[in-house]
């Protein structure tokens, strides 16, 4: 449970800081002309324990310029504990950013976090549109994780953010922490077990996520000019006398179900136009066989269809692939999905397993 403290905390910040933002268009805005994000397309992983900055980093990841232009931040002779991100004074942040994005899937990073007030490792899945879903360890807290939620840039995490348990250190030991996130579901599972199920209806419709995510992960830090009620929720400001701070993370595990593409064929990528304004209206370049219903516009439009919308009505049957919502308890520990073209099955395989 949040101290009285922490959440008042919570509720007085108005806009959270974040990892250094790669993204430069917005696909909903109609006058952007956003080229195609490239789409994993299939189960990529990334494993740090083996990786340099000469070994397929920058391949997989986009890295922000300050932490190019200083190695020290991303230090990969650990000894077998992946990557040490790490800051040595206000303002660093080091952030890796994946250079493919995935259109509903699944999420995991084993991650130790950097220890200490005012530090923040994170990871985060984010959509060029603002769509946003964390996993926050928060350094002054030993022994919990939070989840937050962003919708078009705005955050909602006075509503749909939850702060769990470990049961062990995050700062001493390794915890995996995942986010399946469908046309159906948002869950959230720590070490292989479902802690929240968000379902359509429980957030609204209007700003359940609808573009294409790619992958972060990295440290932060408030500091004296941050946000008095922000300082408070990240439990202070960081003793830098103390540092430098470092998270280390030992791998990611990424599985894209390319919008519930059936049949793939060549390179993939995901395209925006004027028509895009939910996520059966992105086109899948290389998708040969696609299927679902087509996507009913939001109430109270008028002729130009809005943002964030509903994906179907309640009487319409569910595409290829979506969940079963009876089957996505918070405590079952299992996610399940309805798959009946043997290619989607073999990309989302590990949805068959229990997180």
């Amino acid at each position: 449970m949040l101290s009285n403290v922490f959440m008042a905390a919570v509720l007085a910040v108005p806009a959270m800081a974040s990892l250094k933002d790669l993204a430069g268009c917005d696909p909903l805005r109609k006058d952007m002309n956003c080229p195609p994000d490239p789409a994993f397309a299939s189960n990529a992983s990334f494993d740090f324990t083996t990786a340099s900055w000469n070994q397929g980093l920058e391949d997989f990841w986009d890295i922000d310029n300050d932490t190019v232009h200083d190695k020290r931040r991303l230090d990969f002779n650990t000894d077998g504990k992946g990557v040490a991100m790490g800051m040595w004074q206000a303002g660093e942040a080091p952030t890796l950013t994946s250079r493919k994005y995935l259109l509903f899937g699944k999420v995991s990073a084993t991650v130790q976090a950097a220890r200490g007030p005012g530090l923040i490792t994170a990871l985060v899945m984010k959509s060029d549109s603002g769509d946003e879903i964390d996993w926050e360890l928060l350094g002054a807290y030993e022994k919990q994780a939070a989840s937050n939620y962003f919708y078009d840039g705005k955050a909602l995490f006075n509503t749909y953010n939850d702060t769990y348990g470990l049961d062990t250190s995050s700062f001493d030991s390794f915890h995996t922490y995942t986010v399946v996130w469908t046309d159906k579901i948002l869950a959230f599972s720590i070490d292989g077990t479902t802690r929240k199920t968000w379902h359509v209806g429980e957030i609204p419709p209007g700003s359940w996520p609808q573009t294409p995510m790619h992958v972060k992960v990295g440290v932060w830090s408030e500091s004296k000019d941050s946000d008095r009620g922000e300082v408070m929720w990240a439990g202070g400001e960081p003793d830098w006398e103390r540092g430098p701070f470092k998270a280390y993370v030992k791998s990611i595990e990424i599985e894209d179900c390319v919008g519930w593409c059936a049949e793939t064929e060549g390179g993939v990528a995901y395209q925006y136009d004027e028509r895009t304004w939910g996520w059966q209206n992105v086109r899948i370049q290389g998708c040969k066989k696609r299927e679902g219903p087509a996507l009913i516009p939001p109430t109270g439009t008028t002729g130009q269809p809005g943002g964030g919308s509903p994906s179907r009505t309640g009487d319409e049957a569910p595409p290829t692939g979506s969940v079963n919502a009876g089957d996505a308890g918070e405590d079952d520990g299992a996610i399940v999905l309805r798959l009946s073209s043997p290619l989607a099955a073999i990309v989302c395989l590990c949805w068959l397993l229990v997180l």
